[in-house]
């Protein structure tokens, strides 16, 4: 990925260091997301009302009748036909619509039943289940009044007898808010660690002299700690003794030093101190001899180069920049000095 501005490669250790000095807010964003994920599932599939289902379950025995054309008891029903039968049979549908639940359509009721037989032929179970304990109770009652009057009056029974029902209970939801929480880890690692690298890469602030050179094509001649930083490398405070003492015999009058604010030159002239240096202001630079002032890590987009033209159009010269409040540490790593 090429730096925004020079459309060169930036400095991949650069970007390293500073990667690897954010790289704890990954294991943060991978355990908030997770944390995140496993609240919303838990909120919305697990406690809310409307996805909470209440089941009942009821046998019955069922007691064919004699076929006398056959010689043999009606017993073809089966599974399938009683999924079917208890919401198309008139015998049936007629007891179950009169007494539905309050609000409950046959449409619904049908949904929520599930007839099937075990054992044998010969018993019936039916569930129910239901959003409420007082539908799923209603309807289960409904279907049982339903067929136990069914079994009288069919020709093919000799009798459908309820023999026991369950209380209407919670359906225990298959609980997936580990999968959750691993899920919302694993995006919050990716992403941050992604947005991390993207960030930087792109980031078009300056953290060290080469980033200076690269970028504005002028050499950085003074590097300043902030404050409460370690020290500049050793190297560096002894090329900005040399460079300063060079720059005082070749320059005649004042050096100015140009930022984007009056604050920032103000910044540069009492990290260099000495009567030499002065803030440019808004005076005539024709002539001048000009430092350019620079922020570690202030991300400026073009103003920089804005203001580097304003000084050429101005007739000044610039002889090179200043960064000031410098990261010590970075830079200590970044020269791999001890």
């Amino acid at each position: 990925m090429q730096d925004p501005h020079t459309g060169e490669q930036p400095d991949a250790r650069s970007v390293y260091l500073r990667t690897m000095r954010r790289l704890w807010v990954v294991p943060v964003s991978g355990a908030a997301l997770a944390l995140v994920f496993f609240l919303i599932y838990t909120a919305v599939i697990v406690t809310v009302r409307g996805q909470r289902q209440y089941e009942t379950e009821a046998t019955y025995a069922l007691t064919f009748a004699y076929n006398e054309n056959t010689q043999t008891a009606y017993d073809y029903y089966n599974a399938a036909t009683w999924q079917g039968l208890l919401f198309t049979h008139p015998g049936i549908t007629e007891t179950i619509e009169a007494e539905l639940p309050e609000g409950m359509t046959m449409e619904e009721a049908k949904a929520d039943t599930k007839a099937d037989l075990i054992s044998d032929i010969r018993f019936l179970t039916v569930t129910v289940t239901c959003n409420t304990k007082e539908k799923a109770e209603g309807l289960s009652k409904a279907i049982r009044d339903a067929l136990v009057h069914f079994g009288k009056t069919a020709e093919e029974f000799d009798a459908i007898t309820f023999l026991s029902a369950t209380d209407p209970t919670l359906v225990v939801v298959q609980d997936r808010s580990r999968n959750a929480a691993l899920l919302g880890l694993v995006l919050g690692l990716l992403f941050s660690a992604l947005g991390i690298w993207l960030r930087e890469t792109l980031d078009d602030a300056v953290y060290t002299p080469e980033d200076v050179r690269k970028r504005y094509g002028i050499p950085v001649l003074f590097v300043t700690a902030g404050q409460g930083k370690k020290p500049i490398p050793a190297f560096l405070q002894a090329e900005g003794e040399e460079n300063k003492k060079v720059l005082l015999e070749k320059a005649e009058g004042k050096i100015l030093l140009c930022g984007l604010s009056e604050k920032e030159e103000a910044a540069a002239e009492a990290a260099l101190s000495g009567g030499r240096f002065a803030a440019a202001g808004k005076q005539d630079l024709a002539g001048e001899t000009v430092l350019l002032v620079l922020f570690y890590g202030s991300a400026r987009g073009t103003g920089t180069e804005h203001l580097l033209n304003r000084i050429r159009d101005l007739g000044g010269t610039v002889a090179g920049a200043v960064l000031l409040h410098a990261d010590g540490g970075f830079l200590q790593h970044y020269y791999r000095e001890k």
